[in-house]
């Protein structure tokens, strides 16, 4: 539901399920869905906000409930900086998965913070630059992840290159890659994609016979065909 021209949104949402209606199991089970969402831009030179909230539930008879819940906060702020476009974003996630009624379940989280700026020209040229810092809390295993991505895009009326620089580090595994991305627009509403990257890195978690850190390096290449209707 939007108010006052669209600058507020709000939107609210609820569904249960269960099965074993006509009693042919020997437990039942209980879906639950609630969700919230509110969007903010009350002024459209300000940056614009969203918040959201999301939990699911899993009961059955005699196993006690499952749920996940999922946080969520965007802000974005576009501006022109001289002639050219310039959008800020800062995006915050948290989930956390546990089973409240149950000792013996080692609850799972991990939250994500991201921040991303993008340059366009007034040619057909994006730069986009992110930083994203996860933090994992899995089973008692904690992994600390910092990654710095950094893209380029160009637009030659019906083919789109992209070329796309990542390092990530953390307690687990640290890598570094390059990407290469070019699209086609083809007659007929068909888009022909490929895609080739290299990777290099490095796990703590599997080590050789010498007990040292394992390298690896990955490379791979996609191709894809699609239409539009």
């Amino acid at each position: 539901t939007g108010f006052w021209k669209n600058r507020v949104s709000l939107n609210l949402g609820f569904q249960r399920e269960q099965d074993n209606l006509i009693g042919t199991k020997g437990a039942t089970t209980y879906l639950t869905d609630e969700s919230f969402s509110l969007f903010l831009n009350f002024f459209p030179k300000w940056p614009s906000t969203s918040v959201s909230f999301t939990r699911y539930r899993q009961t059955t008879e005699g196993l006690g409930t499952f749920q996940t819940v999922i946080l969520g906060f965007t802000s974005v702020y576009n501006y022109m900086f001289k002639s050219s476009n310039m959008m800020s974003q800062i995006a915050v996630n948290y989930q956390r998965s546990d089973q409240p009624d149950t000792a013996y379940y080692n609850s799972q989280a991990f939250y994500t913070v991201m921040l991303t700026q993008m340059l366009s020209f007034r040619f057909p040229l994006t730069l986009t630059a992110s930083v994203n810092y996860s933090h994992y809390d899995l089973l008692d295993q904690i992994d600390r992840q910092w990654s710095l991505d950094l893209r380029a895009s160009y637009n030659f009326q019906s083919v789109f290159p992209e070329l796309s620089l990542n390092y990530s580090t953390g307690d687990i595994m640290s890598q570094v890659g390059i990407c290469g991305i070019l699209r086609w627009t083809l007659p007929y509403d068909f888009t022909l994609s490929t895609e080739l990257s290299a990777y290099k890195g490095k796990t703590s978690q599997s080590t050789d016979e010498n007990g040292e850190s394992k390298e690896y390096s990955e490379y791979k290449f996609y191709i894809s065909l699609s239409k539009s209707w």
